[in-house]
């Protein structure tokens, strides 16, 4: 089977863009996978196209989709992020099965993080008037915009780009929180799927020795959406001596970092920056927990499952789909989102209480290693993909 995989970047950027690298070469041992795409984000893009056996500007083709499918002739159309309008109504008059893998809300989220910007309050909303009002998501932060760093967004093209791809054959999500949302937005609910996007093992497996020096872990970009100033406010009332490390960068670093100078706890935070895999686990080697804050509701939250992959317990806002692999009181704590005040109590418990933290940590990982093992998700999307191809 020919697989056309169509995505909007060429290039790492972000979880979407790792998630089909990662993922190629597990399709390619059974299948030929094409990629096409319409921006080069011009990082890591020569190491990218060798994922995969061919690689289409769709600027070659003079921006049509039609002209790309009579060129790769595919057997199945698997599209990833894709927001632009003209490519997803030409896709409707193409008679290849079409199945989309929805990473994020982008598809039917103005905003594309789900909350409400003033108070960060998750919305529960079908897409269309309640946008307008309350929301006012047509008017779009955009800090590159002059003079005055917003955009105005059309609000028919997004209730038109959802129509639009609400009539694709299939639908893969990673949670049971991401179908009900596509349910809700009426999307079809036997073409959803879940598939859970599983990260690929790390190259190697580490023994935290969960130091006395009661090291907290913070992985991932540092936005708004992540929660990192409401995990320095909860720390702020924990008595217990900690540690916490921050790894990742991004919009609302300097903002938590004067966050916590204001609090006098600048001292105790460090902030390191982006890291790749293998020095991330030094850190995991020593930390007593890894602690997700996310208040915009996460589709997934792979980062958890990395740190349950070597043993670690996790603390977590219930956002999102973060309960289909957080057990609560028993691989970690599932703290109702923006309670600082448990939050604060729930990081207490495990600094006080190692010998819990180390179970509630062996238990995380005999979970994440029986039921998310990067393999079974493999075999999993590929019959999937196939079954798709051949009952539509």
């Amino acid at each position: 089977m020919k697989i056309l995989l169509l995505h909007q970047k060429l290039g790492f950027q972000g979880g979407a863009e790792q998630y089909i690298y990662n993922t190629a070469p597990s399709i390619r041992k059974y299948h030929q996978l094409e990629f096409a795409y319409i921006e080069n984000t011009d990082v890591g893009s020569e190491q990218f196209i060798e994922a995969f056996d061919g690689v289409h500007c769709l600027a070659t083709y003079h921006w049509s989709i039609q002209k790309l499918v009579d060129s790769v002739k595919p057997d199945l159309i698997y599209i990833h992020n894709i927001a632009n309008i003209v490519c997803l109504e030409e896709l409707q008059s193409i008679s290849i099965p079409k199945v989309r893998m929805i990473h994020d809300h982008e598809s039917y989220c103005m905003r594309g993080y789900r909350y409400f910007p003033w108070n960060r309050k998750v919305c529960t909303k079908k897409a269309g008037f309640p946008c307008l009002f309350p929301c006012m998501a047509p008017i779009k932060r955009d800090r590159t915009a002059r003079p005055f760093g917003f955009r105005w967004e059309s609000w028919r093209d997004k209730m038109h780009e959802i129509s639009l791809n609400q009539k694709l054959d299939a639908f893969f999500v990673g949670s049971e929180f991401m179908k009900k949302e596509l349910i809700l937005q009426d999307f079809n609910s036997e073409k959803i799927q879940i598939i859970p996007p599983v990260p690929l093992p790390a190259q190697g497996t580490i023994q935290s020795s969960f130091s006395p020096e009661n090291i907290i872990l913070f992985i991932g970009q540092v936005i708004r959406g992540k929660g990192l100033d409401c995990l320095i406010e909860a720390l702020n009332k924990v008595q217990t001596p900690w540690r916490l490390c921050v790894i990742g960068q991004g919009t609302h670093l300097d903002f938590c970092k004067q966050r916590a100078l204001a609090l006098g706890l600048n001292e105790r935070i460090d902030f390191v920056g982006y890291l790749p895999q293998t020095e991330i686990l030094d850190y995991m080697s020593e930390a007593t927990m890894l602690a997700v804050p996310s208040v915009w509701p996460e589709p997934f939250g792979a980062v958890g499952l990395e740190a349950m992959r070597q043993g670690l317990p996790v603390i977590a806002f219930d956002s999102g789909g973060i309960r289909d692999w957080l057990i609560h009181e028993k691989t970690g704590y599932l703290v109702p989102n923006q309670d600082i005040t448990t939050f604060a109590q729930r990081i207490e418990s495990l600094l006080l209480n190692k010998d819990q933290a180390k179970l509630m940590g062996e238990a995380g990982k005999n979970r994440a290693d029986k039921e998310f093992s990067f393999e079974e998700h493999m075999d999993s999307l590929v019959t999937k993909l196939e079954s798709i191809s051949k009952q539509i």
